[in-house]
Protein backbone atom coordinates (compact mmCIF):
# COMPACT_ATOMS: atom_id res chain seq x y z
CA UNK A 1 0.00 0.00 0.00
CA UNK A 2 1.47 3.08 -1.00
CA UNK A 3 -0.11 5.57 1.18
CA UNK A 4 -0.65 6.04 5.21
CA UNK A 5 -3.39 6.41 7.37
CA UNK A 6 -4.53 9.49 8.87
CA UNK A 7 -6.38 7.82 11.41
CA UNK A 8 -4.70 5.07 12.99
CA UNK A 9 -6.00 1.05 13.44
CA UNK A 10 -9.67 0.37 12.42
CA UNK A 11 -10.70 -1.60 14.97
CA UNK A 12 -12.17 -0.45 18.29
CA UNK A 13 -10.84 2.76 18.79
CA UNK A 14 -14.31 4.45 19.22
CA UNK A 15 -17.23 3.89 20.73
CA UNK A 16 -20.99 4.03 18.93
CA UNK A 17 -21.30 7.97 21.02
CA UNK A 18 -17.85 8.63 19.49
CA UNK A 19 -18.59 11.84 17.84
CA UNK A 20 -21.61 14.05 19.36
CA UNK A 21 -21.28 16.11 16.48
CA UNK A 22 -23.23 15.18 13.02
CA UNK A 23 -21.32 14.68 10.24
CA UNK A 24 -20.49 17.04 7.59
CA UNK A 25 -18.30 15.91 5.27
CA UNK A 26 -17.85 13.04 2.56
CA UNK A 27 -15.10 10.98 1.68
CA UNK A 28 -15.73 8.92 -1.22
CA UNK A 29 -13.97 5.32 -1.31
CA UNK A 30 -13.92 3.53 -4.96
CA UNK A 31 -11.83 0.71 -5.60
CA UNK A 32 -11.50 0.02 -8.79
CA UNK A 33 -8.94 -1.82 -11.83
CA UNK A 34 -8.74 0.61 -14.19
CA UNK A 35 -11.46 -1.67 -16.38
CA UNK A 36 -12.50 -0.16 -19.27
CA UNK A 37 -16.44 0.16 -20.74
CA UNK A 38 -17.52 0.03 -24.16
CA UNK A 39 -16.41 3.16 -24.60
CA UNK A 40 -12.84 2.23 -24.42
CA UNK A 41 -12.64 4.88 -20.95
CA UNK A 42 -11.97 3.53 -18.05
CA UNK A 43 -15.90 3.03 -16.30
CA UNK A 44 -14.65 4.72 -12.71
CA UNK A 45 -13.90 8.08 -15.42
CA UNK A 46 -18.45 8.17 -15.36
CA UNK A 47 -18.32 7.20 -11.95
CA UNK A 48 -16.24 10.39 -10.77
CA UNK A 49 -17.91 12.56 -13.41
CA UNK A 50 -21.46 11.85 -11.78
CA UNK A 51 -19.72 13.18 -8.16
CA UNK A 52 -19.45 16.64 -10.20
CA UNK A 53 -22.29 18.24 -9.59
CA UNK A 54 -22.43 17.42 -6.08
CA UNK A 55 -18.87 18.93 -5.43
CA UNK A 56 -19.89 22.16 -7.41
CA UNK A 57 -23.23 22.68 -6.14
CA UNK A 58 -23.33 26.17 -3.71
CA UNK A 59 -26.13 24.34 -2.08
CA UNK A 60 -23.77 21.47 -0.87
CA UNK A 61 -21.19 22.99 1.42
CA UNK A 62 -20.27 22.41 4.70
CA UNK A 63 -19.88 24.67 7.46
CA UNK A 64 -16.32 26.07 6.23
CA UNK A 65 -17.38 26.58 3.30
CA UNK A 66 -15.81 24.08 1.27
CA UNK A 67 -17.89 20.87 -0.09
CA UNK A 68 -19.29 18.27 1.40
CA UNK A 69 -17.82 16.30 -0.60
CA UNK A 70 -14.74 16.66 0.91
CA UNK A 71 -11.96 14.16 -0.65
CA UNK A 72 -12.16 11.05 -3.10
CA UNK A 73 -10.01 8.32 -2.57
CA UNK A 74 -9.56 5.84 -5.30
CA UNK A 75 -7.92 2.50 -4.43
CA UNK A 76 -6.15 1.52 -7.88
CA UNK A 77 -4.00 -1.85 -8.74
CA UNK A 78 -0.50 -0.96 -10.14
CA UNK A 79 -2.12 1.95 -12.28
CA UNK A 80 -3.39 5.46 -11.98
CA UNK A 81 -6.10 6.60 -13.06
CA UNK A 82 -5.43 9.97 -15.26
CA UNK A 83 -8.28 12.25 -16.60
CA UNK A 84 -9.33 15.44 -16.78
CA UNK A 85 -12.31 15.03 -14.71
CA UNK A 86 -9.74 15.07 -11.52
CA UNK A 87 -8.62 18.19 -12.37
CA UNK A 88 -12.19 19.71 -12.57
CA UNK A 89 -12.96 18.12 -8.67
CA UNK A 90 -10.00 19.66 -7.37
CA UNK A 91 -10.80 22.65 -8.79
CA UNK A 92 -13.94 22.61 -7.02
CA UNK A 93 -12.01 22.19 -3.98
CA UNK A 94 -12.21 18.13 -3.60
CA UNK A 95 -9.06 16.40 -2.75
CA UNK A 96 -8.31 13.37 -4.86
CA UNK A 97 -6.53 11.08 -3.68
CA UNK A 98 -4.99 7.64 -5.45
CA UNK A 99 -3.88 4.55 -2.86
CA UNK A 100 -2.08 1.82 -4.92
CA UNK A 101 -2.89 -1.83 -3.12
CA UNK A 102 -0.80 -4.33 -5.29
CA UNK A 103 -1.63 -8.04 -4.96
CA UNK A 104 -4.23 -10.08 -5.60
CA UNK A 105 -7.93 -8.23 -6.40
CA UNK A 106 -9.68 -8.41 -2.85
CA UNK A 107 -12.39 -5.56 -2.19
CA UNK A 108 -12.25 -5.83 1.47
CA UNK A 109 -9.05 -5.02 1.46
CA UNK A 110 -9.24 -2.41 -0.77
CA UNK A 111 -12.10 -0.90 1.25
CA UNK A 112 -10.24 -0.62 4.34
CA UNK A 113 -7.00 0.85 2.77
CA UNK A 114 -9.38 3.53 1.15
CA UNK A 115 -10.85 3.90 4.49
CA UNK A 116 -7.42 4.45 6.36
CA UNK A 117 -6.22 7.40 4.61
CA UNK A 118 -9.80 9.56 4.25
CA UNK A 119 -10.20 12.35 6.96
CA UNK A 120 -13.46 13.13 6.22
CA UNK A 121 -16.84 12.51 8.81
CA UNK A 122 -18.37 9.81 7.02
CA UNK A 123 -16.89 6.95 4.04
CA UNK A 124 -19.10 6.09 1.04
CA UNK A 125 -18.30 3.32 -0.56
CA UNK A 126 -19.01 3.49 -4.21
CA UNK A 127 -18.49 0.94 -6.81
CA UNK A 128 -16.03 2.25 -10.29
CA UNK A 129 -19.01 0.99 -12.52
CA UNK A 130 -21.82 3.02 -10.92
CA UNK A 131 -23.03 6.86 -11.03
CA UNK A 132 -24.66 9.01 -9.28
CA UNK A 133 -27.71 11.08 -9.92
CA UNK A 134 -28.41 14.75 -8.98
CA UNK A 135 -26.40 16.90 -6.69
CA UNK A 136 -28.20 16.80 -3.46
CA UNK A 137 -27.01 13.32 -2.13
CA UNK A 138 -24.25 14.67 0.50
CA UNK A 139 -27.08 16.33 2.15
CA UNK A 140 -29.38 13.70 1.65
CA UNK A 141 -26.82 11.26 3.20
CA UNK A 142 -25.27 13.35 6.05
CA UNK A 143 -29.10 14.45 7.51
CA UNK A 144 -30.15 10.57 7.51
CA UNK A 145 -26.15 10.28 9.93
CA UNK A 146 -27.04 12.81 12.06
CA UNK A 147 -29.74 10.64 13.78
CA UNK A 148 -27.29 8.72 15.66
CA UNK A 149 -29.13 5.75 15.85
CA UNK A 150 -27.85 5.33 12.31
CA UNK A 151 -24.96 3.10 11.60
CA UNK A 152 -25.51 3.51 7.98
CA UNK A 153 -27.33 4.71 5.16
CA UNK A 154 -27.52 3.36 0.90
CA UNK A 155 -29.20 4.98 -1.84
CA UNK A 156 -31.94 3.13 -4.59
CA UNK A 157 -30.07 1.49 -7.01
CA UNK A 158 -30.87 1.17 -10.02
CA UNK A 159 -30.06 -0.94 -12.87
CA UNK A 160 -28.75 0.88 -16.29
CA UNK A 161 -32.02 -0.04 -17.90
CA UNK A 162 -33.74 1.68 -15.35
CA UNK A 163 -35.47 -1.42 -13.64
CA UNK A 164 -35.10 -1.43 -9.67
CA UNK A 165 -31.65 -3.00 -9.00
CA UNK A 166 -32.03 -2.72 -4.84
CA UNK A 167 -34.05 -0.81 -2.32
CA UNK A 168 -31.57 -2.67 0.64
CA UNK A 169 -31.09 -5.77 0.90
CA UNK A 170 -32.61 -8.72 2.87
CA UNK A 171 -31.65 -12.28 4.78
CA UNK A 172 -33.43 -15.33 4.89
CA UNK A 173 -33.30 -18.78 5.19
CA UNK A 174 -32.53 -19.22 1.32
CA UNK A 175 -29.68 -16.55 1.70
CA UNK A 176 -28.65 -12.39 1.39
CA UNK A 177 -30.42 -10.88 -1.69
CA UNK A 178 -31.59 -7.57 -2.94
CA UNK A 179 -35.14 -6.02 -2.58
CA UNK A 180 -35.71 -5.53 -6.38
CA UNK A 181 -38.42 -4.85 -8.61
CA UNK A 182 -39.97 -8.17 -8.38
CA UNK A 183 -40.32 -7.55 -4.99
CA UNK A 184 -41.79 -4.29 -5.07
CA UNK A 185 -44.73 -5.38 -7.68
CA UNK A 186 -45.45 -8.39 -5.99
CA UNK A 187 -45.49 -8.11 -2.15
CA UNK A 188 -48.28 -6.55 -0.94
CA UNK A 189 -47.68 -2.92 0.26
CA UNK A 190 -43.69 -3.26 0.04
CA UNK A 191 -43.78 -0.44 -3.26
CA UNK A 192 -44.91 2.12 -0.62
CA UNK A 193 -42.72 1.11 2.39
CA UNK A 194 -39.85 1.60 -0.61
CA UNK A 195 -40.88 4.62 -1.86
CA UNK A 196 -39.44 6.38 1.56
CA UNK A 197 -36.87 6.29 3.70
CA UNK A 198 -37.15 2.76 5.27
CA UNK A 199 -35.17 0.24 7.77
CA UNK A 200 -33.80 -2.36 5.95
CA UNK A 201 -31.82 -5.62 7.18
CA UNK A 202 -28.62 -5.21 5.10
CA UNK A 203 -27.10 -2.42 2.53
CA UNK A 204 -25.01 -3.46 -0.32
CA UNK A 205 -21.32 -2.19 -0.49
CA UNK A 206 -21.81 -1.35 -3.97
CA UNK A 207 -23.19 2.36 -2.14
CA UNK A 208 -22.82 2.74 0.89
CA UNK A 209 -22.48 5.46 3.69
CA UNK A 210 -20.43 5.19 7.21
CA UNK A 211 -19.81 7.65 9.59
CA UNK A 212 -16.39 7.44 10.44
CA UNK A 213 -16.70 6.74 13.91
CA UNK A 214 -19.39 4.10 13.55
CA UNK A 215 -16.77 2.47 10.83
CA UNK A 216 -13.79 2.65 13.57
CA UNK A 217 -16.01 1.07 16.58
CA UNK A 218 -17.03 -1.47 14.59
CA UNK A 219 -14.04 -2.51 13.08
CA UNK A 220 -13.11 -2.89 9.23
CA UNK A 221 -14.34 -5.18 6.60
CA UNK A 222 -13.40 -8.50 7.40
CA UNK A 223 -10.80 -9.63 4.34
CA UNK A 224 -11.66 -12.95 4.28
CA UNK A 225 -14.11 -12.08 1.99
CA UNK A 226 -12.42 -10.92 -0.73
CA UNK A 227 -15.43 -10.39 -3.29
CA UNK A 228 -18.28 -10.92 -1.50
CA UNK A 229 -20.49 -11.05 1.51
CA UNK A 230 -18.07 -8.39 3.37
CA UNK A 231 -21.06 -5.98 3.05
CA UNK A 232 -22.97 -8.47 4.58
CA UNK A 233 -20.91 -9.22 7.28
CA UNK A 234 -20.21 -5.40 8.23
CA UNK A 235 -24.22 -4.65 8.21
CA UNK A 236 -23.98 -7.93 10.56
CA UNK A 237 -21.90 -6.40 12.63
CA UNK A 238 -23.28 -2.54 12.85
CA UNK A 239 -26.86 -4.34 13.47
CA UNK A 240 -25.13 -6.16 16.40
CA UNK A 241 -24.04 -2.64 18.13
CA UNK A 242 -28.25 -1.15 17.78
CA UNK A 243 -27.30 0.74 15.35
CA UNK A 244 -30.05 1.16 12.08
CA UNK A 245 -29.63 0.60 8.70
CA UNK A 246 -31.53 2.83 6.46
CA UNK A 247 -32.27 3.05 2.34
CA UNK A 248 -33.33 6.23 0.83
CA UNK A 249 -35.36 6.86 -2.68
CA UNK A 250 -34.09 10.48 -2.24
CA UNK A 251 -30.57 8.92 -3.57
CA UNK A 252 -30.50 7.38 -6.82
CA UNK A 253 -27.81 5.52 -8.62
CA UNK A 254 -27.27 3.56 -11.46
CA UNK A 255 -24.96 0.30 -10.97
CA UNK A 256 -24.01 -1.76 -13.95
CA UNK A 257 -23.94 -5.11 -11.67
CA UNK A 258 -20.37 -6.75 -11.77
CA UNK A 259 -19.45 -5.31 -14.81
CA UNK A 260 -15.93 -4.60 -13.26
CA UNK A 261 -15.94 -8.07 -11.45
CA UNK A 262 -12.89 -10.06 -12.10
CA UNK A 263 -14.02 -13.03 -14.92
CA UNK A 264 -11.60 -15.56 -12.71
CA UNK A 265 -14.65 -14.71 -9.72
CA UNK A 266 -17.77 -17.26 -10.36
CA UNK A 267 -21.00 -14.82 -10.38
CA UNK A 268 -22.40 -17.17 -7.83
CA UNK A 269 -19.64 -15.62 -5.03
CA UNK A 270 -20.15 -12.00 -5.94
CA UNK A 271 -22.73 -9.66 -4.65
CA UNK A 272 -21.63 -5.90 -4.88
Amino acid sequence: MSDRSTRGELVGDADASASSQPPETIAVIIPTALQKGRDGRPLVAACLQSLVPAAESPDERASDGGPRVREIVLVTQGRLFEGPVVARLASAGVYVRQLDVLGPFNFSTKINGGVAVASADADFLLNDDAVMRGAEWPSVFLGILADPTVGAVGPVIFNPDESLNAAGDTQSADGVRHIDGFDARYRPGLAEIIARDHDVSLLTGAALVIPASAFRSVGAFDEAYPSALGDTDFCLRLRATGRRLVCTPRVAVVHAEASTRDPKIPAATVRT
